[in-house]
């Protein structure tokens, strides 16, 4: 049994990685800023700001009995593109803050591995047509600051490997989807439209941001998860693409979710964000490590769609 510390343990990732690792017999704690454990099933909470030096050493402190200590850091602020656009210093500024932090702190403490949860926001925009590898993110040009801010995450990671006998690894995620707790406010493209489809009445129009021409792989969250268990226990040496490898536009994602929402739905393009083009990724080594995706983006868009639809019914009065 390990000791594992999961930062970000009540977000979308974080719940299912806490629940992978306890079903598997670790001992876990969890550290988040959020309010309430929320029925986290747990055998430690930190509620911490990670962005405070001395809070996060607090957090991620180890006693003399911790067994084999590994630290999955999911922990960032993050949101879909219109929260990304409206809130770019916050996003660099606070991530670089944690990320530091809890480097440091793993270092310090001795923890023998961490996982950093990067993103594909550190590729530089732009569609060459060619299947972008871990390497293409150098010369670097992040198309926003959350992109900067991951990628700054990453080499911070990086060089507090070998600390103190820490070893880390860097997992780049594609888009991740799935049941759990949604801020309007902060939703990602796949939860926000199957939102406003279940709150749509039949034969609305479904309005879509931007011109919907932007092609994206989206990641169910239970093989996200498996992906980064797969990529902790391997101890890469460099970033890891995880990606499906199956893209559309976001045009078509509209199209599916109003197929599954089976009212009569139309996808309406209206003016908003639309996100940075970026070529499709290369998830060659994490193939090699032994990961395929099972769940296809219809399955998933069906499970998600179908429980924020039950979500919406039960918050009726």
């Amino acid at each position: 049994m390990s000791f594992n510390v999961v930062t970000g343990a009540c977000g979308l990732i974080g719940r299912r990685l806490v629940a992978t690792l306890r079903g598997a017999g670790h001992w876990v704690r969890g550290v988040d800023l959020d309010l309430t454990v929320g029925g986290l099933d747990i055998d430690e909470f930190y509620k911490t700001d990670l962005r405070d030096p001395g809070a996060c050493e607090a957090a991620l402190e180890l006693g003399p009995d911790d067994d084999d200590p590994q630290i999955w850091h999911l922990a960032a602020n993050h949101g879909g593109v219109a929260y990304s656009a409206t809130s770019p210093a916050a996003l660099l500024a606070d991530n670089v803050r944690i990320d530091a932090n809890v480097s440091t702190a793993a270092s310090r403490f001795g923890y023998q591995r961490l996982l950093y949860a990067s993103s594909v926001a550190v590729y530089p925009s732009g569609v060459t047509g060619c299947a972008t590898v871990e390497a293409d993110a150098y010369p670097a040009n992040p198309p926003s600051e959350y992109g900067w801010s991951k990628l700054i995450g990453e080499r911070i990671v990086a060089a507090a490997d070998g600390v103190n006998g820490l070893s880390t690894r860097i997992a780049r995620l594609e888009n991740c989807y799935g049941p759990g707790e949604i801020d309007p406010s902060r939703a990602s493209v796949i939860p926000s439209l199957c939102l406003r489809a279940a709150a749509a009445a039949p034969g609305e129009p479904l309005e879509v941001w931007g011109r919907g021409e932007i092609e994206r792989s989206f990641i169910w969250v239970d093989e996200a998860v498996e992906a980064l268990a797969m990529v902790m226990a391997a101890g890469h040496p460099t970033p890891v693409n995880v990606s499906t490898g199956e893209y559309v536009t976001i045009q078509h994602l509209a199209g599916l979710v109003c197929q599954i929402a089976s009212k009569g739905l139309v996808p309406q393009m209206v003016p908003g964000p639309d996100g940075a083009p970026r070529d499709r990724l290369d998830a060659t080594v994490l193939r090699s490590l032994g990961w395929q995706p099972t769940i296809t983006l219809r399955e998933g868009v069906s499970h998600l769609y179908r429980w924020i639809d039950q979500m919406l019914v039960d918050e009726v009065p």
